[in-house]
């Protein structure tokens, strides 16, 4: 059976795979076998004794890097079990756990996830941080936020607010504000063809090509939104060197002081980065990239990086290098026109929204917006027309409901637990960063939960 499915593989990435130093004939029906069935435990709807107990029949193993990531034993429909329509468990392939837990986000942080949606990734970094902090999940599909808010509901996650903007315009706006990002990158997606052969449809040398352009962009953007001595992971489930230690070096060239650490998980077989590619040689740093491949791993393909933030040196005043040109004032100069006109584009977050516009651009008589950052009492100061906001933001139904005319009380709640750090993100969006921009190519962009 897998040899006559791997004849369905296109001949240009069987001779990729061969350039890698694979055996094709072992690496190629293990790439295409479903691996075993994995689920995560969620603690945010019930304690892990309980949903194990309540799961004993699929003679659950524990894996060796996360306490809350198990194999079954028994395979059946696992979407299929009340425990996961409840949000008691988290159907996900045991790779794809494998870049939070690198991550490793702790309670009362700020963490940004760019490219969120479906929210299996995002979800689990809500459990980790015990739904508390702030986790901003942006995804750039309009067609992919209900996949993602509807995770985030059944999974019982309060903390999180859902945006749809342009990854690359993150680094732009929101520079040096999260303590962790993950970029979980947008790729060829080699290594989930024990999914769905469907993949072969999109797959060509030209599309490794165009996707690994999108990916140098996010990566720098990731690493502007840190926080000095915060933590990134960048992460693919591809194999192709260009979407992966041709990246990492892109940013290393870039920022030299940027660090790759080792990555150390038990219960893995893994493999380093690879050091070139067709004639072009990688940073050494690359040698840090984990990569797990399926002949070897029990899972599907993955390449997660793990890249720290240094803390400035004391010595000197110059921090211009760890964060984006021009972005003290207002979008830089050369930021790609596509990028303002997809933030131009972006539905409305809430029925009332055109009210809140209409009172924001009243108020937008005021240019001289560092002054009225510092007299939060003035009345046409940035920091009232927040407060104006969320006095009249925070909805009854989410946009998502409001199209299937259901009612959603966690929207509300979830906009309550977290105004301040939120607020603080609009306000610096508003009166900094984005100064010269319309109030409402923000506001268009933003949707909360």
């Amino acid at each position: 059976m897998g040899a006559r499915r791997s004849l369905e593989l296109p001949q240009a990435m069987l001779a990729r795979f061969s350039e890698m130093g694979f055996n094709i004939d072992d690496f190629v029906p293990a790439l295409l076998a479903p691996p075993s069935q994995t689920f995560r435990i969620n603690p945010l709807k019930g304690s892990k004794e309980k949903t194990l107990e309540a799961l004993a029949h699929l003679q659950p193993r524990q894996t060796g890097w996360n306490e809350l990531v198990f194999r079954t034993g028994v395979r059946t429909k696992l979407g299929n079990l009340i425990e996961h329509f409840l949000g008691l468990i988290y159907v996900q392939d045991a790779s794809s756990t494998i870049p939070v837990t690198v991550l490793d986000p702790q309670p009362y942080e700020e963490v940004l996830d760019i490219s969120a949606a479906p929210g299996s990734k995002t979800t689990q970094i809500a459990a980790a941080m015990e739904n508390t902090g702030l986790l901003v999940a942006n995804d750039i599909s309009i067609k992919r936020i209900p996949p993602l808010t509807g995770n985030l509901d059944r999974s019982g996650v309060i903390n999180t607010v859902v945006t749809r903007l342009p990854g690359a315009a993150w680094g732009h706006f929101a520079a040096e504000s999260f303590d962790r990002v993950l970029l979980d990158a947008p790729c060829s997606s080699e290594g989930t063809l024990c999914r769905s052969l469907r993949t072969l449809d999109l797959w060509s040398e030209g599309t490794i090509k165009r996707v690994s352009a999108t990916q140098r962009k996010l990566i720098m953007s990731a690493y502007y939104c840190l926080k000095p001595g915060g933590v990134m992971v960048y992460s693919t489930c591809t194999f192709a060197p260009e979407e992966n230690e041709a990246i990492v070096s892109h940013l290393l060239n870039k920022i030299p002081e940027a660090i790759i650490e080792p990555i150390e998980l038990q219960g893995l077989n893994v493999s380093p980065g690879f050091f070139s590619w067709r004639g072009e040689e990688f940073n050494p740093q690359v040698k840090n990239i984990l990569r797990l491949f399926p002949h070897k791993h029990d899972g599907e393909g993955f390449c997660v990086t793990k890249i720290r933030k240094p803390l400035p040196n004391h010595t000197t005043r110059n921090t211009t290098r760890n964060t984006p040109r021009n972005t003290t004032r207002n979008i830089p100069r050369n930021t790609p026109r596509n990028t303002l006109h997809n933030i131009r584009n972006t539905t409305l977050l809430h029925s009332n929204s055109q009210n809140i516009l209409r009172n924001t651009r009243n108020t937008r008589n005021t240019r001289n917006t560092r002054n009225t950052r510092n007299t939060p009492n003035t009345p046409n100061s940035s920091r009232s027309i927040s407060h104006d906001i969320f006095r009249n933001i925070l909805p009854n139904t989410c946009n998502i409901c409001n199209l299937r005319n259901l009612t959603c009380s966690l929207p509300a709640a979830s906009l309550r637990l977290l105004p301040d750090k939120f607020e603080a993100l609009v306000v610096n969006i508003l009166s900094s960063t984005l100064a010269g921009t319309k109030y409402s190519d923000i506001f268009n962009s933003l949707r909360c939960l």
